[in-house]
């Protein structure tokens, strides 16, 4: 039985324990993240903050795998490397001036040995893992000595890997438009219409943030809801971004900023104050359909969901699909109300859902409600009313 969690977060250890005995377990142990790597901190203040980060990640991994108890754990999913020149100095190389907080799978079972606990194995791509009750068996795809080499000698091998890539990573930017995309404007099109529709996550970041591009310098503002060019206004948030590497990701429509730009590590940042996760949650959340899903989730979670009138009856706003704002997206007809993002249509007079079984839609009767409200068909708009 295997434990596959990757880089999940499970908050029930009972619920996990239920599940097994395992006899593997899989889990990250080294970060995908961009904290504090790239903000712009004195030294002596990024040093601390990498030290606590390792510690972190490794007691975290750690005391999930005395949760969840497999016979036999096996650290994967991290670290990044990292082959652009300009960051090669992130990859955690024994030896280095200083550390960082991609720590690697040797490092981690070094430390579950300090912690007394042998149960860690080292695998690499490639490697053939057989179980047989007890016993673990890894054959890896190389020597015993060059895989030894891979983590001993880790630039040499990080640094044939970058010769090999640089033809494709050379490619890759030299491909990044230069000029030719409007930054500003670019940006007002792509997230203006996104922040009118987004009130728990502006309510939530409350501030400005800069996008600093060379020339180009654009607040989005969260508390106007506007996107305009920078002209000295105070900016919680900052983040300076190569201007190819933004036209980039403007010509190309990317709707998740954290993966495209953030996990990439090819910025740098400023705050004012702490980490705020509506920040990062809404540049991931650059389309309709994500942000609709994001202010539901809020919705849900604040107990702030609102009811609407519809066809004589009281319904929950957000589609329990995906979260869409029914007073925007839902069409209803004969007693049926249809979410048009996705397609899933709900009966009024009982919440079920016609097109998924385990969906239900909360719907009750309005006591004073004419025979003409709940006739023909129509596209609502949706009058609300506070829901508990």
């Amino acid at each position: 039985r295997i434990f596959n969690q990757n880089d999940a977060h499970p908050l029930d250890a009972d619920v996990l324990r239920a599940l097994g005995p395992f006899d593997a377990h899989f889990l990250q142990f080294s970060g995908a993240i961009w904290f504090p790597m790239v903000y712009r901190f004195r030294e002596q203040a990024m040093q601390a903050l990498i030290r606590r980060k390792r510690d972190q990640q490794s007691r975290r991994a750690l005391r999930y795998a005395d949760q969840v108890g497999g016979a036999h754990v096996f650290p994967t999913a991290g670290p990044p490397c990292f082959l652009d020149d300009d960051l090669f100095y992130l990859n955690d190389l024994p030896g280095a001036p200083s550390p960082t907080i991609f720590l690697d799978q040797s490092v981690f079972l070094e430390y579950m040995g300090d912690q007394g606990d042998e149960r860690g194995r080292l695998v690499i791509p490639g490697s053939v893992v057989s179980l047989h009750g007890s016993r673990c068996e890894v054959a890896h795809p190389v020597s015993d000595d060059e895989v030894r080499a891979i983590f001993e000698d880790k630039e040499a091998y990080l640094r044939g890997y970058q010769a090999r890539l640089r033809p494709a990573i050379a490619a890759e930017r030299a491909s990044w438009p230069r000029g030719t995309v409007d930054i500003l404007s670019s940006m007002r099109r792509l997230l203006q219409p996104l922040l009118q529709k987004a009130d728990h996550t502006c309510a939530g970041v409350n501030a400005r943030v800069l996008f600093s591009c060379g020339a180009d310098e654009v607040v989005v503002d969260f508390l106007e809801r506007r996107v305009y060019r920078w002209g000295g206004e105070k900016c919680r948030f900052r983040f300076f971004v190569e201007a190819p590497l933004m036209e980039a990701l403007l010509e190309a429509g990317e709707e998740d900023w954290v993966n495209s730009l953030f996990l990439s590590c090819r910025f740098q940042a400023e705050r004012d104050g702490k980490y705020n996760e509506y920040v990062y949650n809404f540049f991931k959340c650059l389309s309709r359909e994500r942000l609709q899903y994001l202010e539901g989730y809020y919705a849900e979670s604040t107990g702030t969901d609102e009811m609407w009138e519809c066809a004589g009856y009281r319904v929950q706003r957000r589609c329990p699909h995906m979260k869409a704002d029914l007073t925007e997206f839902g069409q209803y007809a004969d007693g049926v109300l249809t979410c048009m993002m996705h397609g899933h249509q709900f009966e009024l007079a009982t919440g079920r859902c016609l097109t998924s079984d385990d969906l239900r839609l909360r719907t009750e009767p309005i006591e004073d409600a004419s025979p003409a409200d709940q006739a023909g068909g129509y596209s609502p708009t949706g009058t609300l009313a506070r829901g508990s």
